[in-house]
């Protein structure tokens, strides 16, 4: 007997549905971006999603727990998202192999760029640690106020125990693993443009980031200096840490909070990963 969709339960089509949008997607990248031999074909439909499986979904995965509260939407994202992110890499592992055969291809800016940061990201985890771990074991998130507590109420609540809960709170958004997602991100921008500019000779297009450099000593071609962009960086991945430590969420926007990282990441994080890539496959 034929099964349509109408006919599966509500619990079915919460587990079909994220699947289904990740196929989709390695689907359709396969025929757009990816025209190749059969069983490079065979390997991408079938290994990427059971990869995805494997790592969000199996009894071994460390974050099945955390997602089990997720809605149909947020894990459809989420798995399609992870889909993207693996085909692409595919093709950056086959990019670097052909660069390493060719001599081309550098790996000390990767330790250098993704390493260095993360001695900031321990300092800032350790003033943190111990207020995050103190609220987490009350389940609760640092900025996100609790069901049913306006944004106004907690603004006029006053007396010594608020005080001492709002300190507790932003010392916690110094450990707040998003938050220091997003104030990494800034760091390794910073740092690879950085290196790009200074050692390996690449020069600056936007016009904000070649006045900083020129500022810093660089040149008008947008060489130089970028030692002053990974300065203002740093700054802007302090003035994040400090927004979060000071700002407030409603529970029912708690997706917003995640919005504004996701934000961060994408002018932070996703441009000092293009960059590295750049440097290290000599593009």
């Amino acid at each position: 007997m034929k099964i349509g969709w109408s006919r599966l339960s509500d619990e079915e089509k919460a587990r079909f549905t994220p699947r289904m949008m990740m196929l989709l997607v390695v689907l359709f990248h396969e025929i757009l971006f990816y025209p190749h031999s059969d069983l490079y074909t065979v390997i991408v439909v079938f290994g990427v999603p059971l990869l995805v499986w494997f790592l969000l979904e199996s009894n071994y995965s460390p974050v099945r727990q955390k997602l089990s509260d997720w809605s149909p939407l947020e894990k459809s994202l989420l798995f399609a998202g992870m889909g993207a992110c693996l085909l692409n890499l595919i093709g950056l592992v086959q990019f670097a192999t052909a660069q390493s055969t060719a001599g081309e291809l550098v790996l000390w800016p990767a330790l250098l760029v993704l390493g260095s940061p993360m001695l900031f990201v321990g300092m800032a985890r350790n003033h943190g640690a111990e207020a995050f771990q103190n609220l987490s074991s009350e389940g609760v998130t640092p900025g996100v106020l609790g069901k049913g507590v306006s944004l106004a109420q907690w603004e006029a609540s006053e007396g010594d125990e608020h005080e001492a809960r709002e300190a507790l709170i932003r010392r916690a958004a110094f450990a707040t693993p998003v938050v220091l997602l997003a104030f990494y991100g800034q760091l390794v921008d910073g740092m690879a443009s950085w290196i790009g500019v200074d050692i390996f000779g690449y020069s600056e297009k936007h016009v904000l980031s070649t006045l900083i450099m020129r500022f810093a000593g660089g040149d008008e071609g947008g060489s130089g200096g970028g030692w002053g962009f990974f300065a203002v960086k740093a700054l802007l991945a302090l003035v994040v840490v400090l927004f979060f430590a000071e700002w407030r969420f409603e529970h029912r926007y708690r997706h917003l909070r995640m919005l504004i990282i996701l934000g961060l990441l994408t002018v932070g994080l996703a441009p000092g990963l293009r960059d590295l890539g750049r440097l290290m496959l000599g593009v």
